[in-house]
């Protein structure tokens, strides 16, 4: 993820370096001078579908319901490497959606535990809010000391949202409100404040559906604050002076 560091957690990464043994993370391995890196061949390719495979199976993924369905990287991973069934067993357990927040869903039934919304707002909105709890099988995403996401130090600023590469965290407010692939997106500049934040409109139908901030955009990086992420509904305010 773009302004993250790496922490190599779901090892679908895997690659070779010619002429030493194993497999290593490309995402946590620093290259030097003369380094030969093997991406693709056989080995990899079944290594990396073991991973994906497990990775289904520690949860019941249902694309049909679920708000990142077409933008999905699991999904897209998938289908990259062509996998058609899982040969593990899979765990059905239901978690408990919560919904405390006013902009922000998190359904752990979808958490890949990946970590990367854990990092986001720890390096890029610095709140620490989010963190790994438990161990083993028992592990999951807790926020504050495993609170309601509206009892802590959230500032629903959606940064995890961002980063978050399946359906576990979504823009409340833009449930239901159209698929990815129905979205005009237009890059503009945050109108709120002077420091410009570069903004990606997914707009549908006329009406802004969700904000992503620009990742290679300067100066936010694809960093939002809450007004800039889920404050622009006020364009559709039938109050609002369209004409001078």
């Amino acid at each position: 993820q773009s302004g993250l560091s790496s922490a190599g957690a779901c090892r679908v990464c895997l690659v070779k370096v010619k002429n030493e043994p194993g497999l290593i993370t490309s995402c946590t391995t620093e290259v030097s001078q003369g380094t030969e890196i093997i991406s693709k061949d056989e080995e990899i390719i079944k290594a990396r579908r073991l991973m994906v495979e497990l990775i289904l199976s520690e949860r019941e993924h249902n694309c049909l319901i679920c708000e990142k369905n077409g933008d999905c990287e699991l999904q897209d991973l998938v289908y990259e490497l062509g996998i058609d069934n899982i040969r593990f067993p899979v765990n059905k357990r239901v978690e408990k959606i919560e919904d405390s927040s006013q902009v922000i869903l998190r359904d752990p039934n979808k958490c890949i535990l990946c970590g990367r919304c854990v990092r986001a707002c720890a390096e890029i909105t610095v709140q620490d809010v989010l963190d790994l709890a438990e161990r083993g099988g028992k592990t999951f995403i807790a926020a504050g000391l495993d609170e309601k996401l509206a009892d802590t130090d959230c500032v629903s600023c959606g940064a995890c949202v961002q980063a978050c590469p399946t359906g576990a965290l979504t823009e409340k407010l833009a449930r239901f409100q159209g698929r990815s692939w129905e979205f005009r997106k237009v890059e503009t500049t945050c109108p709120y404040c002077g420091v410009g934040c570069q903004i990606e409109l997914n707009i549908k139908d006329d009406r802004i559906v969700k904000v992503y901030g620009v990742d290679n955009g300067s100066p936010n990086r694809g960093h939002l604050c809450v007004k800039g992420r889920f404050g622009l509904d006020y364009v559709h305010h039938q109050e609002r002076l369209t004409t001078p």
